[in-house]
């Protein structure tokens, strides 16, 4: 059974996480944020794959977990944004890095970390036309570091209009290919939604949100984990 694990934005963001099994391999899934407040929207997830581990004739399965969170929301144009993970950070964990912006032309030129982890894009950008981008990256597998000692950088390729950086840590991840599916959508409509279908059955839903006026907050079954401001 899939775990939910969700993240919305509010004119800046939020993140929400699982609250109960669902959704089985091969079946189609729909994700939705409710409570969404008018104007452009730009919605975005990924699913997150449960790491196997196989020992002679059975299989141990360690669920994903949420480690932790932090954000940085410069209220002004940014060619650069930092964003500073506080607790200490566990070998072999995955890190994701939600990237939002409120324009439609700059776009990301790197992805970086002070611990020298390798950073992929998972999906994106998805982009409402002078409006909204956002993209979401992920290192897996990756290296320890003391609290405080591992700041993201996120560079892009000019100054981005009010950046919202969101980073985020889960442990029990499958440290060699952890995204099973993504999908993205955008539109004007609330609430803001996107779909696809699982291939994994024990994956970890992972979603991200950003809109021009504001989200109130998740739909059921799912538990916010960031809320931006």
């Amino acid at each position: 059974m899939a775990s939910i694990d969700t993240f919305v934005r509010i004119q800046r963001t939020v993140v929400f996480s699982p609250t109960r099994p669902h959704h089985a391999a091969n079946q189609f899934l729909t994700i939705s944020h409710v409570r969404t407040r008018g104007g452009f929207l730009q919605f975005s997830y990924l699913v997150i794959l449960m790491f196997l581990f196989s020992q002679s004739v059975f299989a141990v399965t360690s669920a994903i977990g949420y480690v932790q969170g932090n954000y940085s929301t410069p209220q002004s144009s940014k060619s650069s944004v930092t964003v500073k993970y506080t607790a200490a950070q566990t070998a072999g964990d995955l890190n994701v890095v939600v990237v939002g912006w409120n324009d439609s032309s700059a776009t990301v030129s790197s992805v970086s970390d002070s611990s020298g982890n390798t950073y992929s894009l998972a999906l994106g950008p998805t982009v409402v036309s002078g409006a909204l981008t956002q993209s979401i990256y992920f290192a897996k597998n990756i290296l320890a570091a003391a609290a405080d000692k591992n700041t993201v950088t996120v560079t892009f390729s000019k100054a981005a209009s009010y950046p919202d950086i969101r980073i985020l840590e889960y442990s029990g991840a499958d440290p060699n290919n952890p995204v099973d599916v993504t999908g993205a959508a955008s539109g004007t409509s609330s609430p803001s939604n996107a779909s696809a279908a699982t291939v994994n059955p024990t994956d970890l839903i992972f979603a991200a949100n950003i809109v021009q006026s504001a989200t109130d907050g998740p739909g059921a079954g799912f538990t916010q984990r960031l809320l931006t401001t």
